[in-house]
């Protein structure tokens, strides 16, 4: 038989209830996740940056296209890697020599970096070259903001910035003759022959040598089409006392013999 004080207690005992969410907190929780993902979206559009390698082979040009209406020219052997975001613009030579026409957008400059000096520009046409031992920023339109290291230098058209061993060095060069490979030739103007040679020798894997160095030093003068060294080689034979031969994948130029009076009647 059960006493008062149990029927009591079975009578009074707290019942469990059913969970309900609190509306409010709920509300709060969804609001904080959409702000995360939509905050999240923003990051990825304003940050995403996108990359993408570029290179030449060796006596090969390119020319590419960017997403922002930029345009690089590759010269033979030439390696660049292009970062794009909405934020930025950057191109890393790695090396040879690339031609920039860069497209207008002043809310992201277009920046050039080789070796640890950047070429900072907005609305600019310029060239890059890097070399070894020799970095040098030619500038043929706009305006470029050159940083190395702590320093900073102003291009002003025609305006050359060369970085050698060390030494910098800023002039106007002729543009006719140093904007010239951008077509596929070569100008000179009383150019040493050892280095129009070595000129060519950069666009064909026959190269040509020549086997007397003191004529090493004649000046030549001319416009020229690269790429095909035994066609040249052909033109030098005509201008200067040059034998032409071909052996596997050299061109030798040795200096002609003179012809004696014994010989000539011969």
């Amino acid at each position: 038989m059960n006493t008062a004080w149990e029927l009591v207690g079975r009578e009074t005992a707290p019942q469990p209830q059913p969970w309900r969410p609190n509306r409010l907190l709920v509300a709060a929780s969804i609001a904080i996740a959409f702000a995360t993902v939509t905050g999240a979206i923003v990051w990825t559009t304003q940050f995403r940056v996108t990359s993408q390698a570029y290179e030449t082979g060796f006596g090969e040009q390119r020319r590419i296209a960017l997403a922002d209406g930029s345009l690089i020219l590759l010269d033979t052997s030439t390696s660049v890697q292009v970062s794009m975001s909405r934020r930025r613009r950057s191109v890393e030579l790695l090396h040879g020599r690339a031609h920039f026409e860069v497209a207008k957008d002043e809310t992201r400059p277009f920046a050039v970096e080789t070796g640890d000096r950047r070429v900072i520009a907005v609305d600019n046409v310029f060239d890059v070259d890097r070399e070894t031992g020799l970095i040098s920023i030619l500038l043929t339109r706009g305006k470029v903001l050159v940083e190395d290291n702590a320093e900073r230098r102003m291009l002003l058209p025609g305006d050359r910035l060369a970085f050698e061993h060390g030494q910098v060095n800023i002039d106007r060069p002729d543009l006719e003759v140093v904007t010239s490979w951008q077509s596929g030739r070569a100008v000179f103007k009383r150019r040493a022959l050892k280095d129009v040679l070595a000129e060519f020798n950069r666009y064909s894997r026959q190269k040509l040598e020549l086997t007397d160095p003191q004529m090493g030093d004649i000046p030549i003068s001319g416009n020229y089409q690269t790429g095909n060294n035994e066609e040249f080689a052909a033109a030098l034979s005509g201008m200067l006392p040059l034998d032409v031969e071909s052996v596997g994948d050299r061109i030798i130029l040795r200096r002609r013999k003179a012809v004696t009076a014994g010989e000539a009647g011969n």
